[in-house]
């Protein structure tokens, strides 16, 4: 038997406490978004670390900080640090990371002004379809858009426009590449990798014709 403490953005993690519950340990669990703390009320100990020196486990991204001082105080973690924060939200600094490792990402170009960024879609061949990601604090904030060509893209693009108003934009347009995404995840502790590495076979789109 051991002792958890998870710590949630929005509950994801809830059905893995339910089953470390279920397998005799203790566990406790916080919800970061007051809107949402209340799931599984009655399931699951709550914000609570009394009685515990648990292992800390995160399922969610933003967790980094309290994870890495944690470990640097003697304790176990599972999930999360300040550098795995930083590659998920920062895509130049991932970039510039999968760079260095040799990793090819497609081709990409960063703008933080709406004229610009026109220009150059206006200036790009008709069959090259084009991808627009948030970034900065409009990550997570506006979707992600894969494009049918420079026009529909024009269009969500003054779409998105109009939802930030005047503030400043920042966003990617990266190369479309047609295929299946596969998601990789390997865990590393200290010195090793935890071996097997899981790889899964996304397909993020839904609704008739992929048109989610």
């Amino acid at each position: 038997m051991a002792n958890f403490f998870l710590i949630s953005e929005g509950g994801d993690g809830l059905g893995l406490a339910i089953r470390l519950k279920a397998e005799g340990h203790n566990i406790a669990m916080q919800i970061k978004d007051s809107k949402l703390e209340d799931r599984g009320e009655n399931l699951i100990e709550k914000d609570t670390l009394a009685g515990f020196n648990p292992i800390l486990i995160a399922d969610c991204t933003n967790s980094g900080a309290i994870l890495d001082a944690y470990r640097m105080a003697g304790g176990y973690t599972f999930g999360g640090s300040q550098i795995a924060d930083k590659l998920e939200g920062d895509r130049k600094f991932a970039s510039k990371v999968f760079s260095e490792a040799g990793i090819q990402e497609p081709n990409s170009q960063s703008f933080k002004d709406w004229s610009e960024a026109e220009q150059f879609v206006s200036d790009m061949s008709d069959d090259v379809r084009l991808v627009f990601k948030p970034e900065g604090k409009w990550s997570g904030n506006l979707p992600s858009y894969v494009s049918k060509n420079n026009e529909d893209l024009l269009d969500y693009m003054k779409q998105a426009k109009g939802i930030i108003g005047e503030a400043e934009p920042e966003f990617t347009l990266q190369e479309f590449i047609d295929g299946v995404c596969i998601s990789s995840e390997a865990w590393y502790a200290k010195d090793h990798f935890i071996l097997p590495c899981n790889h899964t076979l996304e397909r993020k789109q839904f609704l008739c014709g992929d048109l989610g």
